[in-house]
């Protein structure tokens, strides 16, 4: 079992590359926290401060939204935007949140994708 950043690291060197059937090698490496989710099929009308304001409605610990301008009318975006989180778990909960509501179809999301 590696539990421990030690254990981790030596799982890595021993494990990478390991052949696990003939011609068939295990490829193995350290996870990075990542702190940031991309959200597609926003209405490309939202700007950077509407899509903040509904990701704050429904997540925790939202520290930046990017959007980039469509490459046709820099007044819209492009569908979709990266929300930035404070830390790696408050990312993880917010990914498990917006699974659930998109699953139920929660109508607070609507306003960010429909225009």
């Amino acid at each position: 079992m590696y539990t421990n950043r030690n254990d981790a690291k030596r799982a890595v060197i021993e494990l990478d590359c390991y052949e696990i059937r003939k011609w068939k090698m295990l490829g193995i490496c350290l996870s990075i926290d990542n702190y940031r989710l991309f959200i597609g099929g926003i209405a490309k009308t939202k700007s950077k401060d509407e899509i903040m304001l509904e990701m704050l409605k429904v997540t925790d610990g939202v520290s930046d939204v990017i959007v980039y301008p469509s490459v046709v009318d820099k007044v819209k975006n492009r569908g979709f935007a990266f929300v930035e989180y404070e830390n790696h778990k408050s990312v993880a909960m917010a990914r498990g949140k917006l699974i659930l509501l998109e699953e139920f179809n929660y109508e607070d999301m609507e306003s960010l994708l429909i225009g």
